[in-house]
């Protein structure tokens, strides 16, 4: 049996021929997060035959530095002798099936290294894989979450799909994903080494400019503090003009003075229309001048007397789409025009009305004085 064994070793020694069939598989690095758990998917194969070795006496070794360096962890070990491992886990696969999948508890950065797995049973198969190994990195911090696509830029109207994934060391931990605001529909994802969130909702113009935020929250093992981490993304909707409420014409003596307000994205050019033809002329010169980033304000003054003045439209466009607005000229606040001569004079009458108003109450002050003395 002793030369079984040495044969198998040996075996898993040499590359090539026989030996082949002998090799583990996992992971070539793992990063964990410190406090917490990490877990290192693993799969092994045998030669031909060996299988029936494969029983319930069989237990998953795992040596750091090298293939017959010092094991750190013995699945075989149950009780108090667990307490000789130097790390402290569990054996999650089925050695039975070739699975040696391992979680390890409360990691440190002390226990970075590079991870050997063997296989020790009580028969004859005792063998190290010297092949492939991990190797384990352990930090206080981890990557914030990643959200794709990273820039949204969609059309009003449009279905969004955003992506937060996150790395999920620990699989007994995993962290929680939360998409602030919550402004649609959320799936959520577990896979061995990370997590998703999933978040869909239908694009409008209110949520252009809105800052979305994907946090992952890590909790960890033995009275270590939670973790959390954050991502940003800043939303860019894309829609038409619209002609705001606050446009309006209002008179002024002979004049009609007119103002168009539009919003959109990008933010929208605006022309005036007289009797369907652009207007060319203007008392004052047409202005267009933004109000903020996404309203354009137009003005326009005419006069009362053109006969086209009735039809006097606003137009607004930009990539997405138009708009219009046909002003009713007919039901604008009237503001009357003053002649600065009219002004003069109106106040020239009422400094007289105002003088003799008081000659008169003097006067009758002293009419009752005089008639109190005859007396």
């Amino acid at each position: 049996m002793a030369g079984a064994a040495q044969l198998l070793l040996l075996c898993c020694l040499l590359q090539g021929g026989l030996c082949q069939k002998w090799a583990s598989f996992m992971p070539q690095s793992l990063e964990g997060l410190s406090g917490s758990c990490v877990m290192i998917n693993c799969t092994f194969s045998i030669g031909l035959g060996f299988d029936p070795y494969l029983d319930d006496t069989c237990a998953a070794i795992w040596t750091t530095g090298g293939p017959f360096g010092p094991t750190v962890f013995n699945s075989g070990l149950t009780g108090q002798s667990t307490n000789a491992n130097t790390l402290q886990g569990n054996l999650t696969g089925n050695l039975r099936a070739k699975n040696c999948t391992t979680v390890f508890h409360n990691m440190s950065p002390k226990d970075d290294n590079t991870y050997y797995f063997g296989v020790q049973c009580n028969n004859p198969l005792k063998i190290r894989f010297p092949t492939n190994a991990t190797i384990i990195t352990i930090t206080d911090s981890l990557p914030k979450p990643a959200i794709t696509p990273p820039p949204v830029e969609v059309e009003e109207g449009d279905p969004v799909r955003l992506e937060c994934s996150a790395v999920a060391p620990c699989p007994l931990l995993p962290p929680a994903l939360t998409w602030t605001p919550a402004i649609g529909d959320v799936k959520e994802n577990q896979q061995s080494a990370s997590v998703s969130s999933v978040l869909n909702f239908t694009a409008t113009r209110l949520h252009n400019g809105q800052r979305l935020q994907c946090s992952a929250l890590y909790r960890r093992q033995a009275g270590h503090s939670d973790l959390q981490y954050e991502n940003n993304l800043t939303l860019r909707i894309l829609f038409a003009p619209q002609i705001l409420p606050s446009s309006r014409c209002v008179s002024i003596g002979s004049l009609i003075r007119c103002v168009c307000n539009s919003q959109g994205n990008p933010p929208p050019s605006l022309f005036w229309e007289l009797a369907g033809k652009a207007v060319d002329h203007s008392v004052i010169p047409t202005r267009e001048v933004p109000l903020g980033s996404l309203v354009m304000w137009s003005q326009i003054t005419v006069n009362y007397l053109d006969e086209d003045v009735l039809s006097l439209v606003c137009l607004s466009n930009n990539s997405v789409g138009s708009d219009r607005f046909v002003f009713s000229v007919s039901s604008t606040n009237t503001t009357p025009g003053f002649h600065p001569l009219s002004l003069f004079f109106g106040s020239l009458v009422g400094a007289i009305g105002t003088l003799l108003m008081c000659l008169l109450f003097f006067s009758d002050q002293l009419i009752k004085k005089a008639c109190e003395l005859w007396k």
